[in-house]
């Protein structure tokens, strides 16, 4: 059971302090915007992943489209926590 609400949870996303404003699937939300190292097979890159409340996209589904200022990206994974919140993988759409 987590410790902390869906209230705490907004509060910690909140652009204000550490979040960042996205559109996910054309609703507003708000979240941590993540670019993380990886490597795989030996090719270097960034996998950009977007934390949000699970409650905030209930329904996000892969090759749904997130706006992140002026960059647009797809879904490609939903990892929910099952704490509240979740983890959009996401790729950039050129």
């Amino acid at each position: 059971m987590p410790i902390e609400d869906d209230d705490d949870r907004a509060e910690l996303l909140d652009a204000d302090d550490f979040g960042t404003s996205a559109l996910v699937g054309g609703a507003a939300v708000e979240g941590i915007y993540a670019r993380g190292y990886v490597e795989i097979a030996g090719v270097e890159g960034y996998r950009p992943i977007l934390t949000v409340r699970s409650s905030d996209v209930l329904d996000v589904a892969h090759g749904w489209e997130v706006v992140i200022g002026a960059d647009v990206f797809v879904v490609r994974g939903v990892q929910a926590d099952g704490q509240g919140l979740t983890r959009l993988v996401l790729e950039l759409d050129r």
